[in-house]
């Protein structure tokens, strides 16, 4: 599945561990780092079984997005 980044510094810290773990800590980093793997392998969005997947409005009509409040820091 292609995964995209809201901008180029959301994709920073979900591509470089070093930047996540400095941002995020040790444990939020890892659980990023799971999640997003878990994304890559999914063929599809129906194959997602955590995250809330829903459909996306508008000009985005044909994406989706998840959310996971877990990874976010305190």
């Amino acid at each position: 599945m292609d995964i995209t980044f809201a901008d180029s510094k959301l994709q920073k810290l979900c591509e470089q561990q070093s930047v996540a773990q400095q941002k995020l800590g040790r444990t939020c980093a890892r659980k990023l780092r799971s999640r997003l793997a878990d994304l890559r392998a999914a063929g599809s969005v129906r194959e997602l079984v955590s995250g809330r997947p829903h459909p996306l409005k508008g000009d985005r009509a044909a994406e989706f997005a998840v959310k996971n409040r877990e990874i976010l820091p305190n």
